[in-house]
């Protein structure tokens, strides 16, 4: 009888195999993925958008699935037009425009959010400076309220901006104690010298301290203007209700002149090798990073530069810097690349961290795979199915709610890119071809003048980077 049983699970098995395909040994993330289905991302009619007569652009995106909303404006400039020398001042005002506006200080703004469950905040990016507030379509009106304050009527009282510089300062303080933020430090440094993104976008302690109330009011006099403004909302609202309702809170906000965008930095940076360290005596494990010239948000060649990069260092586990120096060779456990995409042409970089005895191999290691992936071993056809299949599943990842879809949408206003950027986004990349990607890596890559920073024991390392080029030794 068991026999019996045993033949005919074994039957059932097999007939399983076969009509479903699986006769391969192939383990399931390793084969194609499923074609993504071509549809718009935003149904038809669910996005509305207005200008007002004094230029705010109004972008509302009606979900009805669940009793909530955010909202909010979004500058198109942010901590990259920073005064030179008061680098910081950006990051400041933000900080102190959620300290009382309006009616309410500081702890009455607080304590009236703290109410209604919601979230209330200022964020400063280098491109852009948000204000917004999220929480139960209920309280639309509320919220509504409390960004209308803090963008229009911040109090910028000054007990307050004290208050916040000397946290700001502390933050920068803290900040040295972590070899990471050393690293980005002075790879900015190593970079832009003293362009503004050579300055962390929270400034330094000496451009920081001498920071006052009439820096940070002439500041915001500068951002705050609508004609240089989106008001974006996601979430349960009628929304034509919802836009009276903004006519009514921002329709007196007076138009003003918009500042100009942060000047471009060198093509070229740095034009010829440089190797820095930054002296950490105590550390036995280093932090370092590789690092040139970039492309710009608005950059055409961004999405076939972005497949290079996902086979270079930015898939994780599969993608060729790893599986050299994290399997194949054991110098690290984490390596990435990537370009930094800003309004101007930030940097590329690759980034890492191993021992100090390490520092020179994982260094020629990193060298020898942007050689090859320019020349001799050039990004193959599998590699850039497979990377594809990466850049479209974080795509899809990415705009799981309304409001990760608007907020790539402002994204997209924010540096003037076409509106239908979302839509056409898979198509753009699966037409990205081989010639394409062997074309960027010979233009886009160029390790023979790597800015080369790494944080740890000068003593130990500067020996070890003999004949790599002129090292340099400086401290934080």
């Amino acid at each position: 009888m068991r026999s019996v049983v045993q033949a005919k699970l074994l039957s059932f098995v097999v007939v399983c195999l076969l009509l479903s395909g699986c006769a391969s040994t192939r383990p399931a993330w390793e084969l194609p993925a499923p074609p993504a289905r071509e549809v718009p991302i935003v149904a038809e009619g669910a996005l509305v958008e207005k200008r007002l007569p004094n230029g705010l652009h109004v972008m509302l995106l009606r979900d009805r699935s669940r009793p909530m909303i955010s909202l909010g404006l979004e500058l198109k400039r942010g901590a990259a037009i920073d005064p030179a020398g008061k680098e910081g001042l950006a990051v400041l005002m933000g900080e102190v425009m959620q300290r009382g506006a309006g009616d309410r200080d500081a702890l009455e703004l607080a304590r009236d959010v703290e109410a209604l469950g919601a979230d209330l905040g200022v964020s400063v990016g280098w491109d852009s400076t948000g204000v917004g507030a999220s929480g139960l379509s209920r309280d639309t009106d509320a919220l509504l309220g409390f960004v209308a304050d803090v963008a229009l009527r911040p109090r910028f009282e000054v007990g307050e901006v004290e208050r916040a510089r000397s946290e700001q300062l502390a933050g920068l303080a803290a900040s040295l104690d972590n070899p990471r933020n050393v690293l980005g430090w002075q790879l900015q440094r190593t970079l832009f010298g003293s362009h503004r993104y050579g300055v962390p976008s929270a400034g330094l302690p000496e451009t920081v301290e001498p920071l006052g109330v009439a820096d940070v009011r002439a500041m915001h006099g500068r951002l705050f203007h609508p004609n240089n403004a989106i008001f974006h909302a996601a979430g349960d609202f009628d929304p034509e209700t919802l836009l009276a309702k903004i006519e009514a809170a921002f329709g007196n906000w007076r138009p003003g002149p918009v500042a100009k965008p942060v000047a471009a930095p060198p093509r070229t940076t740095p034009p010829a090798p440089r190797i820095m360290v930054v002296d950490r005596p105590e550390m036995v494990q280093v932090q370092m990073a590789l690092a040139h010239e970039g492309l710009q948000r608005s950059d055409e060649r961004r999405i076939p530069a972005s497949l290079l990069n996902n086979v270079l260092g930015g898939s994780g586990f599969s993608s060729r810097l790893t599986v050299r120096l994290r399997s194949n060779e054991g110098l690290t456990y984490s390596i990435r690349s990537g370009f930094v995409l800003r309004r101007r042409p930030g940097r590329f970089g690759v980034s890492t961290f191993t021992r100090a005895d390490q520092a020179r191999p994982a260094i020629e290691s990193i060298l020898e795979e942007l050689e090859a992936i320019r020349g001799e071993r050039p990004v193959s056809e599998e590699e850039l199915r497979n990377a594809k299949a990466f850049s479209l599943g974080h795509f899809a990842l990415g705009l799981e709610t309304s409001g990760a879809v608007l907020g790539r949408l402002v994204n997209l206003a924010v540096y003037g890119l076409p509106e239908d950027s979302l839509d056409t986004y898979r198509a753009r990349v699966n037409g990205v071809t081989l010639e394409q990607v062997h074309g960027l890596a010979e233009s886009l890559l160029h390790p023979d003048r790597l800015a080369v920073v790494i944080v740890g024991p000068a003593e130990a390392l500067v020996p070890r980077l003999d004949g790599l080029g002129e090292v340099e030794v400086v401290t934080w």
